[in-house]
This record gives C-alpha cells, sequence and structure tokens, in this order.
C-alpha cells in the first residue's frame, strides 16, 4: 500500500461540512478552533474535531484549491437557500473565504 489513509465514514445522514452534499467521502482532521466574528456577549462559536467531504470537495481540499472550495460551499449554501440577495453575496463569500481559511490552518495533515 501506498501510504494512503482511508477514513471508514458510517453511513446514514452525514452531509459535507462544507457543500452540503451526501454521501461523506473523507473526513479531514482538525484542531478546534474559535470563528471570531460569531462572538456574543457569551461566547463564541467553536469549529470541534474532524471536517467531513463529498469527493468534489476532498479533491478541491487536497488539491490547495481554496478559491474553489469557498465558491462552490457559497453556491451550494445559495441554492440551498433559495437564493441570497445581491447586496449579501460579498459578505457572505468572505466569511466562506476565512472560515476555510481557519479551517485549512488548523487542518491536522496525513504525513
Amino acid at each position: 500500500m501506498s501510504g494512503t489513509v482511508f477514513h471508514v465514514v458510517p453511513a446514514g445522514g452525514e452531509r459535507c461540512d462544507f457543500c452540503n452534499a451526501q454521501p461523506v467521502f473523507k473526513v479531514f482532521s482538525c484542531c478546534n478552533f474559535l470563528v471570531p466574528w460569531t462572538k456574543t456577549w457569551v461566547f463564541h462559536h467553536e469549529s470541534v474535531g474532524g471536517w467531513a467531504a463529498c469527493r468534489i470537495c476532498a479533491g478541491l481540499i487536497d488539491g490547495g484549491r481554496w478559491a474553489e472550495l469557498s465558491d462552490r460551499a457559497f453556491r451550494k449554501f445559495a441554492k440551498g437557500h433559495g437564493g441570497i440577495a445581491r447586496h449579501d453575496e460579498l459578505p457572505l463569500k468572505q466569511q466562506f473565504r476565512e472560515l476555510h481559511k481557519l479551517f485549512r490552518e488548523h487542518m491536522i495533515r496525513e504525513s
């Protein structure tokens, strides 16, 4: 075997954490991190543990194609929510980019 790591993903209702597609193809290990723009007077939202990815998103991540990953996530999000108002598109796209940057910085790379 060539050092390939296989991840066993249980069958069920799991969805890609990036684009919400099914089925999950791969889980990327990730250190926990706070999502800074979600701070309320009480707490931050936190990303805890690994992130699940469909085959397409996993390929984008493995290929280092971060802008394409964020664009795909935004398109799928907008479609799933019946569209996004034009004035909300840019700030929402930026949030996807920032979230994926945090993921990239905290991802535990396979050796």
